[in-house]
């Protein structure tokens, strides 16, 4: 009986180390397999591959701002407007070279309105951001009322906007 889990345990051990025999076999050659996965250099990068890029970024930053005044909707999200983009990040000059007129003058529009907004509604005198609205939701003659109504009236006014500047790409 002792000579049988001997030899039972003996086995065990060569199997171990006949595996860890393979093992070590294989480690070196995936070391030596190198990384093939490719870095983009700006030099890869086309015209056309830039310019939509910066195209999705702006529209990216433009459904960042709607999404901020749709949340405005429905309760008051002061968060979401302190994480909202104040500018564009490409200057008109770049942007020009991107959009067509009919483009340019809807993103105009677009910011334009939501800068009268935020001066309407949120800055202080001090130009700082509200944080107390009086009134009630439900009600349109209170100035949180008419936070909401008008969120709502610029959130469609986006809405369609976005659309006219998709169709137009």
């Amino acid at each position: 009986m002792l000579l049988s889990i001997s030899i039972m345990l003996f086995a065990i051990f060569l199997v171990q180390i006949i595996t860890l025999f393979f093992i070590m076999k294989m480690i070196p050659k995936h070391k030596n397999v190198k990384n093939t996965r490719k870095l983009h250099t700006e030099s890869d990068y086309t015209e056309k591959d830039w310019h939509e890029e910066i195209s999705r970024t702006i529209e990216l930053q433009l459904l960042k701002i709607r999404n901020a005044v749709q949340k405005q909707t429905y309760s008051i999200h002061k968060k979401e407007i302190e994480l909202t983009p104040n500018f564009l990040l490409f200057d008109d000059e770049i942007l020009a070279s991107i959009y067509i007129e009919d483009q340019l003058i809807i993103i105009n529009k677009y910011l334009q309105t939501y800068n009268d907004y935020l001066l309407r509604f949120w800055y202080t005198k001090e130009g700082t951001l509200k944080t107390v609205f009086s009134g009630s939701i439900n009600n349109p003659n209170t100035e949180v009322g008419q936070l909401v109504a008008v969120s709502n009236e610029i959130c469609s006014q986006m809405d369609q906007w976005l659309t006219e500047l998709l169709k137009a790409s």
